[in-house]
């Protein structure tokens, strides 16, 4: 993910200075991990950026906050960066978990559809 940072020195006598806002790219090579879900409110599309360890087929859920799964399907993913494209235009408004998994690892978001 990105992180945004701003470094602000203070003096003793009360002075002070700062860099401009400096921004970060993490990557966590090996693991399986979000990069973005945009946009989150989710009004019928969303966008599942995530990094996979290695190429195939990733398991795609979501459920509601009760535990119930509402779709299901599948996501053929390379190594490295992803972005899946998730329809929930048929589902209906609320809070819903997204999980992504494989044999090896798993991500769930929270995600809120309008």
């Amino acid at each position: 993910g990105t992180s945004f940072y701003k470094v602000m020195q203070y003096d003793l006598d009360g002075r002070f200075s700062s860099t401009e806002v400096l921004s970060v790219e993490f990557t966590f090579e090996g693991e399986l991990a979000w990069t973005q879900v945009s946009p989150n409110p989710v009004a019928d599309r969303t966008g599942l950026g995530f990094t996979a360890p290695e190429a195939g087929t990733y398991q795609l859920e979501v459920f509601d906050l009760k535990g119930q799964l509402i779709q299901q399907g599948q996501v053929l993913a390379q190594a490295g960066n992803n972005v899946h494209e998730l329809d929930l235009s048929a589902t209906a408004g609320g809070m819903y978990i997204i999980r992504l998994s494989n044999g090896a690892g798993r991500l769930d978001k929270k995600i809120l559809k309008l």
